[in-house]
Parts: structure tokens; sequence; C-alpha cells
């Protein structure tokens, strides 16, 4: 990137562009997760008003009329007429995009990868009709012109024969295009060439100095130098060599660039300018420069710099010299006492893209290109489209197929326009692409220099309506954009699988406007892959000519731009930084994102950048322009290797239709999980900030991550890289109500566990009952989960995980033996008239515990409560009748779902007391056709006595009749049945307890005949989606009908209309298809289940 500022938006006679946000939201995945912020925006007044009838109060709470109104005001001012990209949304939606955006890119997410299509996009979650109705009336009430409609953008133009009015509508959320957006062009940084020492040069005896010696304090350096040496003229003319590298005293790795200062003063402190640096010369013929001593713009040649290299390592002392000649004529050779070197790399020339692979670990992805084609790229150019003859010859010089070039011109740009300040950055770009994606389809989109629209936001639109290029690269800076317009364009892409990649810059830490401290806008944003830049050296031989034969490694780096920045005076920094000097990074004005939290530093105060790093320095990448070898450099490279190396990455793992989206929370997890698969630099600096720790893993404001292991980031990042998964707990056995801890590991082949393993997985169990963890915040840490299971039932059970994508990934546990935490202790044996004592014990000991007791009557089998819940676990009871006693006690608190257990107790006869301890009916079926004759036969347990029975029936009358009072018959006979339900109940004492009237120890059995009993449906064959239906049931051969409706619909849900009760209902379908709908009718007397009913169905179609 280079520094020059265009403006690329005209005040006056603009196209206009509003840009209609499009929310990527899948309806089946956003439901539950995000259905509060997809419901549709209420409608409220759309209307358009002057400044002095503006009512602030009442504006709709969107960025536009929230903090942008003031830069709407100031433009009215100026006449003429004006272009605005208005972002049309609510507010909601563009929250449920930004929701999705970040849930379909964070690993463990449920829809992590779920990726929309430009379809889903537009048709499901775009602006409403009403939306899309209310910006246009508000903006036509306002006098805007609407030229042109897209899907998402209309073309005004504002209306400059009246005052300028605003648009009031929640359908309005952001406007772009009230400030100027100023363009950052790329510059590509072109590499000096490196020179040998060729034999060993004298040098003059040094001193050593670590302070800074007065005469230097002219130059308000910004920090204590590290190493000083001065020497004098035969004038007295003081030259200063001077080293901020805080290792220029211990040892560096050798092959990577490091910097001297050379300052030159009157014996006053006066500085004086220097003329040349030459001779440059060391002892041991160990180092290189990268062309001669140049004066640091800005410093009116009082300050030079030497950037120097040592060609292998040394142990033994060198001493650097150069000949200084001042602008007064004067001469002095200065001497420099130099580190020892380490390592075995050197320094190396302009590199191959094979090479480049080579070295930042993309070997394996390049070598794959050649195999099957790399996911397409788009590039982002301003200018003059890429010379394709350049690009063949550079295809032809490395023995690479030709890639496919579709070049389109964008916002007017014409295919004749030449410029040739930006002809080498389109070069460079498609170049570096086709280098290490060797064959790629390469999407080239070209924008004019005076572009008179936002062309950044052309581009992101371009990106969200098209799903073939999942890849796009970005060397260029912008300042001005609306960030709530550039969020939107972001979001989008990525939650359509796209990865942006954008360079992060070339002016070091002073990249904001004006040179202050800060970044380009566009850096900020989260969902935006930045990079930033590296030099690389590694270990090489060359041939007696000097050209390089082999590269092995290991490889070292240091950041772009110097060891010596941070030192520097202000006014000299930001000269030299505007002339594309360092890697752009520092903090960006957008929070910092969750998956960055842990590797910045906590004083952090906002989105660190660069992400991560690649080549832009030394040694360069050979490249072509206008038939030239030319060396390209800067992040304008790094940006583009990058999009490169993941077109090699996707396409090898076979995601090149979905894309990966936003890469960042990936990258950063592998820094944490998987540290050696980074490589960061050893030190370096960027006029603020400074790498703060070589070690794999680490993050710094000047190089990000460092350079990722490509290679090893996709045999991690492959989605079939688990081949099985292992589940195991700690226990054997548990109880209901108790947490068993299970731990999941997702395996690779050679039975390691897979760092990247995200899931999705689904939890199951054998346990219906049992509580299961919600698998969408299941966090894996190195390939494992742990998580907990609460089981409900007792017995042998299971738990299943299955990945619902892989259906060969699937495991389950071992037996887990669960047994009742719930006990009851009651009174073995008693007798009628004794309490009964009952006792609840749990394995768990909880406060929360509440507990109620139910007792099942022998005589009637009827269940009654002992009480309300409580927290006391025991209760009493007194029999009155013998039989077996069922007890039943229910728990909460143990588990969400009530917990019980039973027992039983035997309540026998007092002695010498005849009772009837049981009672068993024979009965006949319970549908009878009429004029049938029944009979019900009873007999009752009284081992000491006689019984006696008694009879009753409620027939068709609806009234309850004694037929039999209590004697020793045991029959009742029913003849000549008519239509209508029959309940019939029996009862039986002994004789003794007849005589004492003990009514209540009566043993009691009911049963229910229907006769003749049928029930028929009315309702409509067909009816329509969204519309009541009434339904109407009538039955005949029951007395006094109760009904309960059933509805089945279309999909096979099936809902009903509560307790039995009145013959009428109504539902409204939300389905097409056939509905089943189902009635049941039944005497009221008769037991609430289908064994005592009589039912009837019918099929009705909604459409």
């Amino acid at each position: 990137m280079g520094y020059r500022e265009i403006i690329a938006r005209k005040k006056e006679n603009l196209a206009v562009k509003i840009l209609v946000s499009s929310i990527v939201a899948s309806a089946t995945l956003l439901s539950p997760l995000f259905s509060s912020f997809v419901a549709h925006a209420s409608t409220s007044a759309t209307y358009a008003t002057t400044w002095n009838k503006l009512r602030p109060s009442l504006l709709p709470p969107t960025p536009f009329y929230q903090s942008e109104l003031g830069e709407l005001k100031q433009l009215g001012h100026n006449p003429g007429s004006h272009n605005l990209t208005v972002v049309v949304d609510s507010a909601q939606r563009i929250n449920a995009l930004k929701a999705y955006a970040n849930a379909v890119n964070t690993p463990g997410s449920p829809l992590f990868h779920h990726f929309l299509s430009p379809h889903q996009l537009d048709s499901q979650f775009g602006p409403t009709p009403s939306l899309l109705a209310q910006a246009q009336m508000a903006i036509k009430d306002a006098g805007w012109k609407i030229i042109s409609k897209s899907p998402f953008t209309f073309n005004v133009m504002t209306n400059t024969s009246t005052a300028l009015k605003i648009p009031v509508s929640n359908a309005i959320y952001a406007v772009e295009g009230l400030n100027p957006v100023h363009i950052v062009p790329a510059a590509p940084v072109t590499m000096k060439t490196s020179h040998f020492f060729k034999s060993p040069e004298s040098h003059l005896s040094f001193r050593v100095n670590a302070a800074i010696p007065g005469s230097l304090a002219a130059y308000n350096f910004r920090q204590q130098p590290t190493q000083v040496q001065t020497s004098t003229a035969s004038n007295g003319d003081i030259l200063t060599v001077i080293s901020f590298n805080p290792d220029i005293t211990k040892a560096l790795p050798s092959g990577l660039p490091f910097n001297l200062v050379i300052t030159a003063q009157s014996p006053s402190g006066t500085p004086l300018a220097i003329k040349s640096v030459q001779s440059i010369s060391d002892s041991l013929n160990n180092l290189g420069y990268y062309g001669n001593g140049q004066p640091f713009p800005g410093s009116n040649g009082t300050l030079w710099q030497l950037e120097l290299v040592a060609f292998g390592p040394s142990q033994q002392t060198d001493i650097l010299s150069a000949q200084v000649t001042l602008d007064n004529g004067t001469q002095a050779t200065i001497s420099f006492p130099l580190p020892t070197f380490t390592g075995s790399a050197t320094a190396l020339f302009p590199l191959t893209g094979a090479q480049i692979s080579q070295l930042l670990g993309a070997n394996t992805l390049y070598q794959s290109a050649f195999k099957q084609s790399p996911a397409p790229v788009a590039i982002f150019t301003i200018g003059q489209a890429p010379n394709l003859t350049d690009l063949s010859t550079l295809m032809n010089q490395e023995s690479l197929p030709m890639p496919h070039v579709h070049i389109t011109y964008e916002d007017g740009a014409q295919s004749n326009a030449t410029d040739s300040q930006t002809a080498v950055e389109s070069n460079l770009d498609i170049q570096a692409v086709s280098s290490v994606a060797p064959g790629a389809t390469i999407e080239d989109d070209i924008y004019p220099s005076n572009d008179s629209t936002d062309p950044l936001l052309s581009f992101l639109t371009m990106l969200s309506q098209q799903n073939t290029i999942k890849i796009a690269t970005v060397s260029y800076g912008f300042f001005g954009e609306n960030a709530s317009a550039l969020s939107t364009l972001v979001d989008a892409c990525t939650a359509e699988g796209i990865t942006l990649i954008f360079a992060s810059g070339d002016q070091g830490a002073y990249a904001a406007p004006g040179g202050q401290l800060g970044l380009p806008s566009a850096d900020s944003q989260p969902g935006v892959l930045t990079v930033g830049g590296l030099n690389v050296a590694a270990t090489a031989t060359f041939d007696n000519t000097g050209k390089m034969t082999s590269l092995s490694g290991p490889t070292v780096l240091k950041a772009w731009g110097g060891d010596y920045l941070n030192g520097l005076p202000l006014s000299v920094l930001n000269a030299y930084l505007q002339q594309n000097a360092a890697s752009t990074g520092g903090f960006g004005t957008n929070p910092v994102p969750t998956w960055q939290a842990n590797l910045l530093p906590t004083s952090a105060n906002g989105i660190g950048v660069p992400d991560i790093a690649s080549l832009a320095g030394m040694p360069a990448m050979l490249g072509i322009n206008n038939g030239q070898s030319i060396q390209f450099g800067g992040t304008s490279l790094a940006a583009p290797l990058t999009a490169g190396w993941l077109a090699d990455l996707e396409s090898l793992n076979h995601v090149q239709n979905s894309g990966m989206g936003n890469i960042n929370p990936l990258l950063f997890q592998a820094a944490n999980t998987h540290p050696s698969d980074f490589l960061q630099a050893q030190w370096g600096s960027n006029g603020y900030y400074q790498v703060t720790s070589s070690e794999p893993g680490s993050w710094n404001p000047v190089t990000g991550l460092g350079a990722p292991e490509w290679d090893q980031l996709a045999a991690l990042w492959h989605p079939q890289a688990v081949t099985h998964l292992s589940l195991s707990s700690i226990t054997s056995t548990a109880s209901v109500g108790t947490q068993v801890p299970f731990t999941l590991t997702a395996l690779t082949a050679s039975g390691n566990p897979d760092p990247y393993f995200t899931g999705p997985i689904q939890i199951t169990s054998s346990d219906p009952s049992a509580e299961l963890p919600d698998s969408s915040q299941l966090r894996f840490f190195n390939g494992q989960a742990v998580f907990t299971v609460i089981f409900g039932s007792v017995g042998q059970q299971t738990i299943t995980v299955s990945d619902p994508n892989q259906s060969s990934l699937q495991v389950t546990s071992t037996p887990i033996t669960v047994t009742n935490p719930i006990s009851l202790t009651v009174t073995n044996s008693t007798i009628v008239g004794q309490p009964v004592n009952i006792d609840a014990n749990t394995a768990v000991s909880s406060a929360n515990l509440r507990y109620q007791f139910w007792v099942k009557d022998p005589a009637n089998n009827t269940w009654r409560s002992l009480g309300i819940y409580s927290s006391v676990n025991h209760a009493q009871f007194t029999p009155n009748v013998p039989g077996t006693y069922e007890i039943q006690v229910f728990v909460k608190g143990l588990t969400a779902t009530t917990q019980t257990a039973t027992a039983t107790v035997m309540v026998q006869t007092p002695s010498h007391v005849p009772m009837v301890s049981g009672l068993s009916v024979s009965s006949p079926t319970i549908f009878q056709k009429v004029g049938a004759t029944v009979t019900f036969s009873a007999s009752a347990v009284d081992p000491q006595g006689t019984p006696l029975y008694q009879f009753w029936v409620h027939g068709p009358n609806n009234r309850w009749s004694m037929v039999q009072n209590y004697s020793s018959d045991s029959q009742l006979t029913l003849k000549n049945l008519k239509a209508g339900s029959y309940v019939v109940a029996v009862y039986a004492l002994d004789t003794q307890q007849y005589r004492h009237h003990a009514f209540d120890q009566a043993y009691y059995y009911t049963t229910v005949l229907n006769v003749g009993s049928s029930v028929h449906l009315t309702l409509p064959d067909n009816a329509a989606i969204g519309q009541p239906i009434d339904i109407e049931a009538n039955a005949s051969g029951l007395t006094d009908p109760v009904y309960q409706f059933w509805i089945k619909s279309p999909s096979g849900q099936w809902s009903q209309s509560g307790a039995y009760g009145t013959n009428q209902y109504q539902f409204t379908p939300n389905q097409s298809g056939n509905y089943t709908i189902v009635v049941y009718a039944k005497d009221p007397d008769a037991p609430a289940t289908s064994q005592f009913a009589v039912i009837a169905s019918q099929i009705i179609s909604v459409s």
C-alpha cells in the first residue's frame, strides 16, 4: 500500500447509490436462536421534513438519525447535487445480520459454517416490501430523485433547487457519502539491490557510548539508543552511528536486515547535512547492504540510514566502516562494532512463488494446485488493469499455468485507461495470486481512479450478490467510510462464506488520516483478515555466479520496517512512513473480538491489527512490469499471497464451493491450541509498537500472529480430519438426579485429538427423561469437550454422540447403571385401624427437596394425597379396610422432572372381626347392541364371614338407581338393553359390617357399557390456510356425552382440544396439506381413556 491520498468522491453531480442491506440469515437456522432479531420492524410514520421542523425525540433509533444528521446538514449548505449511499433496512434486521455473521463464523456455534447463498440473502432476509416502500416514500418526499433500482441499491440524486429535506423512516439505517471517502492507493514497494562486500577494509579505532551525546539532543530522539559510536573529523565535526535495536550488543540472526542511523554535527552541536555514504565494508566481509546509505525524508539530510544484513553466522569480532561526505565538504570514515550473528540463514535474492511457499509453510498447498484447481479469487483494483502479457511472461518464466482471468470494469472504469502509478499494483496483485495458486480462476474488478462512488462498497456489494468467489483480496486503505454501511456489507459477505483479506498498510503505526497514530477504517472490521509485513531469511546455497541454487529451513522472520523506527524524531518518522516503509498495526476503534481477547494485552482498547503477516520486505517477490523484472514488496504483496494460499487450502479441503468466511476465529483458536502452526518475527517495530515476543502463537501490533504454517493449518482444518470419536465417563454407576460427567474426544486417523474439531454434534440418551447439555454450547479444547448428564430413569442407560453431517462419526458410551436415589420405608404389616408410618430417603442431600405422599385405597382403587408438597420427608395414614395398599412418593428438586418411589403395605383384618378384603367382578364387553342381555358376576374375599352385594346402575334416563340392595346374590342381569351408556357399580360388605352400617369400609367396582353408541363429525372437506375451521361432533347412544378432539397436521404433529368438553371446536391451520381430525365421545362418568369412548375421524384438505 502507498500513501498518496486521492479523493474518491466528487462533491458535485455524483451518481448516488442507496445501499439496501440484505440480512443474511436462514429461517431454519436462526430459529429460535435469533428469533428476537428477525421480527418485522413495526411500521411507523414515513415522511420528509425540513430542519426547523425536525423533532429529534421522535426520530428512529438508527445510526443515521442518531449520529449522522449533523453531517447531512453541513452537506446541505453546499450548492449542487450530492451523492449519498443509504443503507435501507431496520435496525432489528441489521442486528440479526451481525449476530448471524458472528455465529456462522464462530467455532462451536450450532450455525458454524452454515453459510448462506445470495438467494437466501435476498429472498428470505432482504428488506421486506414494506421496508422498501417506506424508504422509497421518504426519499421521494424529500425530493430526491430515484435513478435506478437493483437488489441491493437504488440510484438517486438529491434535489438542489430547494432546501435539502430529511427523509424520515425506520427503514433508513445509515447514510454513506456525507464525508468524502479517501483511498490510500497501493504504491507497491520495490526493493533495493543487495550488495556483497568484496574485501575487508581497514577501519578506525572507535569508542562505544550508550548515552546520547549532548550534541544529539537537537534531534529529539524519542528513545534512548542501545548503542552509540562517534568519530571526529579533522575539522572537529562529529559523526555518530546509532542503533536502537535492543539486541545490537548481543547477537542477531543472520540473513535478516538491521539498520543503523548516521548523524553529523558541528563542534557546537548544530546538525549538518550529509551528502553521501560510500565505501561501505566490514572487516569479515560478511555483510551486505540494500542500496547505499539513504537520507531520512524530513531530516534535511541530517539523518541517514544504513540497511544491512549478515550473509551468514559469525562469532568473530566484525567492524563496519564507511566513508561519509558532508554537504560542507568534510569527509570522514565512520566505524561501528557489529554484533555476532547466529543461525544458518542468509540474505536471499528475490523469490518466486514456489520459493515463498516453501519458506512460509505452504509447499504442500502449492503442489496440490497442480492436481486440482485452486478456489477462485477476486482482486480489487483501482486504475489500470493488469498487464496480461507481463503475467504470461512470469508464468512462462516460472513454468506455471496461466490463470483463468476475468477482468470486469466497474463504475465506469475504462479498459484503455493508463496510470503508471496504479499499473504496478495491479500487476503485483495478480502475479502474487497466480504465483502461489497456479491455474487459479481470478476475477479482477477494476474501478476508476476518480471513481465518483465508493468503490469498496461497490466491490463488497458485488461479492455478496454472487455465489462463486469465496476469497477476495484488497491492497488499499480507506478513510472516511461510514462504519455502519461498511460493517453491514462485511457481515453480509462473511455470512455467505466469503473471506475478505486486506493489506494492513505500509505506514507503520501512523496510518490514520494526516499521519496520526491509528489505522485505516477498514482495518478495524472484525470480519476482515488484515495482513501485515515481514522480512524473511533462510538457509541458501549459491553458485560461483552468485545465483541462488537451493533453499532450506529453518525460516527466520522480522517485522518489515526496521528495528529503529520507534526512536526516530516524530516529524522524521511521519515523513519516512508516508513513503511506504513499515507494516501497519495497532488497535482499532471496534471492540476487541472474543477470539482475540486472551492474546491481546490487557491494556488493548480495541481490535488488534494485523491478524497475521506475510512477506512484504526482503528478499521481495520476483515479478514482471512492462516486460522488465521487478522486485515486489509491501503489504500489497502480503495480502494477495495470503489469498493465493487460502485458495489452495480451500481446494485441497474441498470447501471452495462453501468457502470459509471469516477465518480470524479459527486462526486465533489455532494460536491458542496449536501455536507451532505459526512462525513469529524475531524483532521489529512500526514507529510506535514493537514485536513483544518471538514465541510461536504470540500476537503483537506489528506482525499479528506472524506467518501461518498454511500446510499444517490445512491439515487441522480439513473437514474429514476426524475419523472417530471417543466417549468415556469416570463412573459406571449413578443415581437418578446426580450429575454424570462425560469426556468426548475427536480423534484423527493417527489416534491423536484434533484441536480444530468444533462439531456440530448431537447428544442423545437411551433415557428419554435424561437432562442433556445444549450441544450448541459445548466448547472443545484441543479436541476434547466435557459435559454432564443427569439421568431421570433407572436401569442401564447410555449416551450417544453423533455428527449430523457425517454419519460415520458416532459413539455410544458404555452402559451406566442408574439406580433410584429414593427409597421408602413403611411399616411391614399392620391391621385395620392402626397407623402406617412412611419415610422417604434420598441418596442426595438437599434443602431444596420437596415431598408429596399418595396412597391407593384397595377398596376402590383410587389414589388420595396425604398432603401438599413440603420439605417433610415422612407421612402417616390409618387404613380402614384390609388389603394391599400402594404407596407412592413424589420428590421435586432432584432433577428437572419429578422423581418417584413406590412401596406396598399389607393391612390385615383384625382378629375375629370379619371384613371384606377384596372384590372382583366379571363384566361383559363394553360395546353392546341394542336389545342385548348382559350379566355381571361379583366375588368378594371374606374368609371369616359372609359377603353381601349391592348393585347400582346409571342408565339412559341419566339417573342413578339401586337395582339390588345388599344381599348374598352376587349376580346382576340387565335385559333388553336400550341405546345409551350404562355405568354399573358393585359394592361388597361382610354381613357384620352391614349390620354395623360400616358403609365406608365397602369394596366397590365400576364399569361402563356403551349400547348402540356412535359419533360422527361435521366439517368442510376443504379449507384455506390461515382461516379458522369449525368442527362439530354429535354422538348417539351415549348419556349426556362429552367430547375430545385431536388434530394431526400434514407434518405429522398432533394437537388436542384439551379435557373432554363440548361438541364444538375451532382451529386455524398453518400448513398446507391434509389434516386428520379425530373425535372421542364418552359418558361423563366413564374413565377418560379411549377404551370407554366411541371414535370418528375425517380428513380435510388445506391449501
